[in-house]
């Protein structure tokens, strides 16, 4: 099973609830709806309404996460060489 890739995904893109919920994987729409919440508080995710039939919502990453999208690379090509020495 391959791991989802969230911040490869989003790092430059604007994407729709049912978007993030496809590229995460296995998340409810509670866990995920609420992480958004959170993430939207924290100024890491920007929350985007559309006044429009049938109403549309885009989140995208602020600035401030953008310039986190380097240690997280680097972050998990550290995870993948780890296991694979343990493998």
């Amino acid at each position: 099973m391959e791991t989802p890739n969230p911040h490869g995904a989003f790092a430059n893109a604007r994407a729709r609830f049912t978007e993030l919920q496809r590229v995460l994987g296995r998340v409810s729409r509670k866990v995920l709806a609420a992480a958004l919440r959170d993430l939207e508080r924290d100024g890491l995710v920007a929350r985007t309404e559309f006044v429009e039939m049938p109403p549309r919502v885009e989140y995208r990453v602020t600035e401030c996460t953008q310039s986190l999208v380097p240690i997280l690379r680097q972050l998990s090509a550290w995870a993948v060489a780890k296991a694979a020495v343990e493998a």
